[in-house]
């Protein structure tokens, strides 16, 4: 004897399947999940083998699987497909590990040097020691005074790739300052740059834009400034230098502890600059 298909409406298979309706209904409308008949009426009506194939879509959607794939995969399922599946799979979520925990890392170093930036002391002079040599990600400045829009499109470029990359340590913009215009008081700046993590410090061929803060002997100062009068921060360094029996010999650079991303007021800005210097 012959037994008719036995047939559920939409809401009693997502009962069954533990789902919503709307979940079935957008999952007809993408293609993944089709009912098994539609009813002269528009109503979809679903056979009960049809939950083994939502079981293995829910599976794969647990996992994290698009839609769009899961849709290919169900045209021909077979054991080769699946394991090429789900080792793809794997590896995008090695790579978003990655990410993750790279955001982290960045979070919680921001949120330090934010935290450290509060209770730092302004207008302190005093020499401090790099032990190491430190690798910055760098951009270069292109003759900012005459041609400010390619100096900024520029600089956003390379920010952009920084960050994006993965390259920085903190979210803290770094600026060089070459001897040439220590030597001549402009203290005119050169390079912008962001401190790298230390997992790419041996990646020195990093589209060539790896600039190294040589170690050594450094006169430093904080000062809340909005950027015009930094100048003046490097020549009162050098004075206190002089004075104290040093002169500078290398790159000067400074950097942003308090920026655009803590405080709207530009004059707020914290800056921290730094001389190398070398005993007379």
């Amino acid at each position: 004897m012959k037994h008719e298909k036995r047939y559920y409406k939409i809401g009693e298979f997502a009962e069954m399947c533990g789902t919503k309706k709307s979940t079935l209904q957008y999952y007809a409308r993408v293609g993944v999940l089709q009912p098994a008949l539609i009813g002269e009426n528009g109503y979809f009506y679903y056979e009960l083998s049809q939950i083994y194939i939502f079981e293995a879509i829910y599976a794969m959607r647990v996992m994290q699987i698009p839609l769009e794939e899961i849709k290919e995969y169900l045209k021909e399922r077979n054991p080769g497909r699946c394991v090429e599946m789900l080792k793809s799979r794997l590896a995008k979520l090695e790579e978003q590990k990655k990410v993750i925990e790279r955001t982290e890392n960045l979070i919680k170093r921001s949120l330090e040097e934010s935290e450290a930036a509060l209770s730092a002391k302004c207008d302190e002079f005093e020499f401090v020691t790099f032990h190491e040599d430190a690798p910055y990600y760098a951009y270069t400045f292109h003759d900012r005074l005459a041609a400010n829009y390619r100096a900024l499109k520029n600089a956003r470029k390379w920010i952009t790739h920084c960050i994006d990359n993965g390259y920085n340590e903190s979210l803290r913009v770094i600026e060089f300052v070459m001897p040439k215009h220590v030597r001549d008081g402009s203290f005119e700046k050169t390079y912008g740059a962001f401190k790298m993590f230390d997992e790419n410090s041996s990646d020195r061929d990093t589209d060539g834009n790896i600039f190294i803060r040589p170690k050594g002997i450094y006169v430093t100062a904080i000062r809340h400034s909005s950027g015009t009068d930094i100048p003046s921060v490097y020549r009162a360094l050098v004075q206190y230098a002089v004075e104290n029996g040093y002169e500078p010999c290398g790159i000067a650079f400074e950097e942003d502890l308090m920026n655009q991303m803590i405080d709207q007021n530009r004059d707020n800005y914290l800056v921290q600059c730094y001389v190398p210097v070398r005993k007379v």
